[in-house]
């Protein structure tokens, strides 16, 4: 394989993409706030808003609930999401 034919993304650009495929609204982003950095890089992936408290257990409730739905889903067709932004049904 030509490495030089290999098209590299940013760990941002990978991240923003399945957030955007998740289904994530781009309100949530802005252009200042707490800064979201990846682990793996240290680079900068997005700023988000700074909420309240209780906006912030609101959306905690609501990660968690998804969270234990996501869990149900097999591994293998979590990662065909992840991949394809879509889900097969078997």
């Amino acid at each position: 394989m030509n490495v030089s034919l290999v098209k590299r993304t940013s760990v941002r650009d990978e991240a923003l993409a399945i957030l955007s495929r998740l289904g994530t609204p781009e309100s949530v982003f802005a252009r200042e706030g707490l800064m979201v950095r990846s682990p793996i890089t240290g680079e900068l992936i997005a700023h988000v808003r700074i909420t309240g408290p209780q906006e912030a257990s609101a959306i905690i409730g609501r990660a968690a609930q998804a969270f234990h739905a996501w869990r149900t889903v097999p591994a293998p067709r979590r990662g065909e999401f992840l991949s394809t932004g879509t889900l097969q049904r078997a």
